[in-house]
């Protein structure tokens, strides 16, 4: 296919022949208006009318059926739309792939988690996983009670966690 250039100079020559092809027409009808016509120069006219107007109208059928393809959504070579669009529904269906991947790796990562638990309950290890966390707050000196930890759902006494103030 032609580039959009090429297509408007193609369009710009249709139209100077369309131009010469009225010429014709009005040459035939001059030539008829005489008093005295000559029928060979009609003839010629005519003939020369004729293959004008069937080269203007083949060169717009041209024309005409590459619009309609080009307005259908056909692929065609002076078009890149269909090539961005094919571009945009993969990066789409991209993202979607990552974003499932992850959620199967963060569900992956909980079971592992729960498996390693149940694992370490079978062998007689601690009900509960080892959770490392902060150090505790201070260390207790001789004579203080170490805090002890809260069963889940209950509230730390006041002041626990808080550093010990100098009595």
């Amino acid at each position: 296919m032609a580039a959009p250039t090429e297509r408007l100079q193609n369009l710009e020559k249709i139209e100077a022949e369309l131009a010469n092809v009225l010429q014709t027409a009005a040459s035939v009808l001059q030539e008829l208006a005489k008093d005295k016509a000559t029928i060979k120069q009609v003839e010629t006219h005519s003939t020369l009318f004729l293959k004008q107007l069937n080269s203007v109208e083949t060169e717009l059928t041209r024309e005409i059926n590459y619009l309609t393809q080009v307005s259908t959504g056909q692929p065609h070579e002076g078009s890149s739309y269909g090539s961005s669009k094919v571009l945009q529904m993969a990066r789409h269906r991209l993202r979607h792939a990552r974003n499932e991947t992850a959620k199967l790796d963060a569900k992956r990562g909980h079971a592992a988690a729960a498996a390693a638990a149940a694992a370490a309950a079978a062998a007689g290890g601690a009900a509960r996983p080892a959770v490392q966390g902060p150090p505790p707050p201070y260390q207790a000196t001789a004579g203080q009670p170490q805090p002890q930890p809260q069963p889940m759902g209950h509230q730390a006494p006041p002041g626990y966690g808080q550093q010990p103030t100098g009595q």
